[in-house]
């Protein structure tokens, strides 16, 4: 490890002080892992901290604090001639996107879907169903989707059927348990 430079945190202390308590004085300039200072000779396969306490650290500093510290670190730089304009002529900036889970809606996921929510409303309103179908329909619904993804299509569209039927029969079993208003 190189030796602790204290100028920055004698210059700048005030800024982080009270945020940063238990951050190391020599991690305070550290905004991303890639910059990071370390002090070892050859390249680290392994990263400096865990990614997710950089995040929990950036949200407690809020984005001024990060801004401001950005700042600093760039003057900082300018100073000691570590930043030259033909460092920032050209950004690089990563627009990696990640996939989420988006997930087609399909009638089994459609049926299954109004069922809980039916199920879960009738519960809210206090009224007794002879059947929700809660644990059965959950079974239904996963072997629906497994039989579509091995390609076994009669199989699926059983699976398919009897997710719409148990829907059927929630909703009935609602409409009989509540009272009908007259003349509507």
């Amino acid at each position: 490890m190189r030796p602790k430079d204290n100028s920055f945190e004698e210059s700048h202390g005030d800024l982080f002080r009270s945020d940063l308590e238990q951050a190391q004085t020599e991690d305070i300039l550290c905004l991303c892992w890639p910059i990071r200072s370390s002090g070892y000779k050859r390249f680290q396969h392994a990263l400096p901290i865990d990614p997710s306490s950089m995040t929990r650290w950036r949200k407690r500093l809020g984005p001024d604090k990060i801004e401001s510290s950005l700042l600093v670190a760039i003057d900082t730089a300018k100073e000691k001639n570590l930043l030259t304009e033909r460092h920032v002529e050209r950004v690089n900036v990563d627009t990696t996107v990640q996939e989420k889970a988006i997930a087609f809606p399909t009638d089994a996921r459609l049926y299954h879907k109004v069922r809980r929510v039916l199920v879960k409303a009738a519960k809210k309103m206090d009224i007794n169903l002879r059947r929700s179908y809660e644990q059965t329909g959950q079974k239904v619904f996963l072997k629906q989707g497994r039989y579509a993804s091995a390609g076994q299509h009669n199989r699926a569209k059983k699976e398919t059927k009897r997710l719409k039927t148990m829907l059927g029969c929630v909703i009935r079993d609602i409409n009989a348990s509540v009272p009908t208003r007259k003349g509507v």
